[in-house]
């Protein structure tokens, strides 16, 4: 993993877990398989986890080096410590998209957003119909929230013809949900993505349908 000279004194794995005693365990797994020589530890970042997660933690935490975890919410989102420090960070009245969020204020303050090409992250889906529409009620909720924090410094929403289009569409694809389930589940968070901003909406005092 290149010259040890370019590493960094301490690099620390996040991960943000919410109820995630099923799955924390692969993770876990995974990392305690890579090959970095370099100093580093695995900080699980926990939002309020109800099920057995703090247990599972504390069984890997014998196996991972500098396991811990703190009460606090999350993201793949990796930043440097002197900006985060410059823009307080994330803020704290957001329930979703804080990270978008935080690239907005970022770029304003002059800084740069990078993309890491060869980074590889895996996502696993809501495994219920519930979990995935949820899951889209709270993205257009948070996209609401984005528009009447940015809007007047650029996030624009949509033209009223693609917003109708997209109504339409969901209009059009209803017969099919009915039948096929796999349709029914990308039906269903589009539907909600689409309430959730209306949702949205009206909480913000603004029109981001």
């Amino acid at each position: 993993m290149g010259d040890h000279e370019d590493w960094p004194g301490l690099v620390s794995v996040v991960v943000p877990v919410r109820n995630g005693a099923a799955t924390i365990a692969l993770q876990f797994e995974a990392l305690a398989d890579q090959d970095y020589d370099g100093p580093w530890e695995v900080v699980v970042s926990d939002n309020g986890s109800t099920d057995a997660t703090r247990s599972v933690v504390d069984e890997w935490s014998a196996k991972l080096p500098g396991l811990r975890v703190v009460d606090s919410g999350g993201a793949n989102f990796g930043v440097d410590r002197a900006v985060w420090e410059a823009i307080d960070g994330w803020d704290e009245r957001l329930l979703f998209a804080e990270d978008i969020d935080f690239s907005w204020r970022a770029q304003l303050a002059g800084h740069d957003l990078l993309t890491a090409p060869g980074a590889v992250v895996h996502y696993r889906l809501r495994p219920t119909m519930r979990g995935i529409t949820r899951q889209a009620l709270n993205w257009g909720r948070g996209e609401a929230e984005l528009y009447a924090a940015h809007r007047a410094n650029g996030f624009h929403r949509r033209r009223l013809r693609h917003v109708a289009r997209a109504y339409g569409s969901i209009a059009r694809r209803a017969p099919r949900a009915l039948v096929s389930r796999p349709e029914r589940g990308r039906w269903c968070r589009d539907l909600a993505w689409r309430v959730g901003r209306l949702s949205g909406s009206a909480r913000q005092r603004v029109w981001f349908p």
